[in-house]
């Protein structure tokens, strides 16, 4: 049991002791005093806060390394970082203002202006010290598209947009383009239950045409859109197409016959390059254009035979002189 004296001097404790600080045991006392520095506030003028670091509080500190890390402005007195140029991003939108439409001061360089009343290539090389000169055209925006014919800017590999769509698709490129329309065509189309194909300007109403995604009509008739597949499989264009043709003269390569049984000639590739079950050939294995009785019956049952026993010489000199090579190396067909 305590005594008297010891129950006394407990309650005077409790009532004069000094309220402990956040701070404390974080290398602060308990009234906010800093042990390592021994500064209660911030040495900033007009600052009471307590000291983070540098004899600074948390937010002046800040300020201080802010201050360090980004320049100011060099605009007159203006006490704002710098954000290009050597201006603030107050001042720099001002200097963009004043000089939109301006070019580089060298005669021969016609390039936007930057800075210092060069573009930005000369100012990099004014920054590095180096003479200036003619800048290099890396990009190839200035270059024409490596189609002959087309003015677009290149993107990529040298072809503009369009083409070079056509070329990672296909590996060529063609001066195919969809033909305009008058404004209004389509909606009297429509009107007559009608719509027009954009490959061959076939017209034929509307059930005929494959549906959309968003349930329009397709912009191609089931021919050339199934026309399309089969060239994109086999990495050919509409060109090459009739010009391998021609070169068979315009007929099967095998029987001569210039009316396919079907809609469409065959594309015969060698099944050993590429199986038959690939979705895009390589496009090097062509052999050339067939009717649907010479794929599909004729030379399809010829191969499956023994070395031996292969000794026709039609599909032989076929097999051997593919129409599509001798049409690659550009030499006529015997």
């Amino acid at each position: 049991m305590a005594s008297p004296e010891s129950t006394a001097w407990l309650g005077y404790c409790l009532l004069n002791q000094k309220p402990r600080s956040k701070l404390a045991g974080h290398g602060h006392n308990g009234d906010g005093m800093n042990r390592a520095t021994s500064e209660a506030f911030c040495k900033t003028e007009g600052c009471s806060r307590t000291i983070h670091a540098l004899g600074l509080c948390a937010i002046c500190y800040e300020k201080n390394r802010r201050s360090r890390i980004y320049k100011k402005c060099e605009e007159g007195d203006c006490a704002g970082n710098q954000h290009g140029h050597g201006l603030c991003s107050k001042h720099y939108q001002r200097w963009r203002n004043t000089n939109r439409g301006k070019t580089c001061e060298l005669d021969y360089c016609d390039a936007m202006l930057w800075a210092a009343e060069l573009c930005r290539g000369h100012y990099k090389q004014k920054q590095r010290g180096a003479p200036f000169t003619p800048l290099q055209d890396r990009k190839g925006k200035k270059r024409p598209c490596k189609h002959a014919g087309c003015e677009g800017v290149p993107v990529a590999r040298g072809y503009c947009n369009l083409h070079y769509l056509q070329f990672s698709k296909t590996g060529t490129t063609s001066d195919r383009s969809r033909r305009r329309r008058p404004r209004g065509t389509l909606t009297e189309l429509l009107a007559q239950g009608l719509w027009e194909c954009c490959l061959c300007n076939h017209r034929a109403p509307i059930e005929e045409f494959s549906k959309s995604a968003n349930g329009s009509p397709a912009s191609y008739c089931r021919t050339c859109s199934n026309m399309r597949l089969r060239l994109r499989r086999f990495r050919m264009t509409e060109e090459s197409y009739a010009e391998l043709l021609e070169a068979q003269g315009d007929g099967c390569a095998i029987c001569g016959v210039t009316q396919p049984d079907g809609s469409v000639w065959h594309i015969d590739h060698d099944h050993t390059c590429c199986p038959v079950d690939i979705v895009t050939t390589c496009g090097n294995c062509i052999r050339g254009l067939l009717c649907p009785p010479c794929n599909t019956r004729a030379l399809a049952w010829y191969e499956q035979l023994a070395a031996e026993l292969q000794t026709f010489d039609l599909l032989n000199n076929y097999l051997n002189n593919p129409p599509y090579r001798m049409y690659m190396s550009g030499t006529e067909r015997d």
